[in-house]
């Protein structure tokens, strides 16, 4: 059995939004957020392959303050939930994996024009089967229900449910190469809107033939794995289908919930080759992801639809000094223009940062940690976030140099 527990309280004067820069409409407040999560996970495993079983339960809580001059609001989410499932060990060539999960999620905002409450409930129960006929050949296939039930800031109430099937093929060449293919589904039905903005809501219109959101992803790709080489390559494809946009003015207090009109595609390459020796390790990565909202390409100003990036490059060194049982690594991130931007929006300039640390285990039980992060103090946007907001660039830059020093113990 193991019991985690994180807490975390982060007070600063900070815009409005605070996915937002220094804008006329965003001004800066006080703020205050804090976050309580706990966790515990069991693992049962008896001497007889039906039985390998799994639970846990968590709970979660954080909350927003703001104040200003002329008022102040709050939010605030509580999240808990719980999953089981067992795998049973048929036989050499089969394995079946069943179970079940919940979550609960509630979220409220205050203002000093009102408040709203909302809370939304999802049941889902899974099973996956794992087939392997011949030395070469492995086949998977599962499929999962998921129920959401649904309760709106009006006390309005929604049911809606789902069956998501999933299918994977794997080939194994010989002992150090193998391909595979796969599709599956998820499901994603109306939840609570984020807490914060509900503190406004006035009045809400939802779409009468609202809609849970369906992903369909199909990937191909192909391994190397040896004693010292590890590397991939793969190509992915997912359509969103009926993605509920949910929206509240800041200045009237109407909510909507709708289904958008289009689907939302993303495609894209991911590739990474690890090379492993005794004293260090060299890593690199490239990823390349293209989403387009329809006909066009969706770019960083509908953030609540998604987000896309420019090319990126990954490299990471980790050398060892084993005498002295330190790690030291190095990494490097490369970000391209993002030139795949709507016809309305610039393009996002690229970036690269690099980090270095350096971690030092006097026990095996205690770690000690030192890093810098962005090491030479680069001053950037991140791109993911709102880059151009109502026709002006958006200046939230990312941290500049950043010194951290941990340490932790287990128990």
């Amino acid at each position: 059995m193991s019991v985690a527990a994180n807490l975390r309280e982060d007070n600063a004067r900070r815009s409005l939004r605070a996915h937002f820069g220094d804008l006329p409409f965003n001004p800066p407040n006080d703020q205050k957020f804090g976050s309580e999560t706990y966790t515990v996970q069991h693992l049962y495993t008896p001497e007889s392959p039906w039985v390998h079983l799994k639970s846990e339960l968590y709970q979660s809580k954080s909350y927003l303050r703001q104040t200003t001059d002329i008022s102040s609001s709050y939010a605030d989410s509580i999240n808990y939930g719980g999953e089981v499932s067992n795998r049973m060990t048929v036989s050499e060539a089969v394995q079946i994996t069943a179970g079940a999960d919940f979550h609960v999620e509630k979220s409220q905002g205050v203002r000093s024009t009102g408040s709203a409450f909302e809370e939304g409930r999802i049941l889902g129960v899974f099973t996956q089967a794992q087939y392997q006929p011949f030395k070469k050949w492995i086949f998977s296939a599962g499929l999962r229900f998921d129920n959401y039930d649904f309760e709106d800031a009006l006390s309005n109430q929604y049911s809606m449910h789902h069956y998501s099937p999933n299918v994977r093929v794997q080939y194994l060449w010989n002992d150090i190469y193998s391909s595979y293919a796969s599709w599956s589904q998820a499901y994603r039905g109306a939840t609570p809107t984020e807490a914060f903005l509900m503190g406004n809501v006035q009045s809400i219109t939802t779409a009468s033939d609202l809609k849970g959101t369906v992903a369909e992803t199909a990937e191909v790709g192909i391994r190397l794995q040896s004693q010292r080489w590890d590397a991939r390559v793969a190509y992915y494809q997912t359509v969103l289908q009926d993605l509920i946009e949910s929206n509240v003015s800041r200045t009237t207090g109407a909510m909507t919930r709708s289904n958008a009109e289009e689907d939302l595609k993303t495609q894209g390459v991911q590739l990474s080759i690890n090379y492993n020796h005794e004293v260090f390790t060299v890593r690199g990565g490239y990823s390349h992801n293209k989403a387009e909202y329809g006909d066009e390409p969706l770019g960083y100003s509908s953030f609540y639809k998604g987000s896309s990036s420019g090319d990126r490059f990954l490299v990471g060194v980790d050398y060892r000094l084993l005498d002295a049982n330190m790690l030291i690594s190095w990494d490097s991130l490369v970000v391209l223009k993002m030139t795949d931007v709507p016809s309305t929006s610039v393009e996002q300039p690229g970036y690269d940062i690099h980090d270095i640390g350096i971690s030092w285990t006097p026990h095996e039980r205690w770690r000690v940690g030192f890093n810098i992060l962005n090491i030479f103090d680069k001053e950037y946007v991140a791109q993911g976030t709102p880059y151009q907001v109502q026709n002006g660039i958006n200046p939230i830059y990312e941290p500049g140099r950043d010194f951290r020093l941990t340490t932790s113990y287990v128990f």
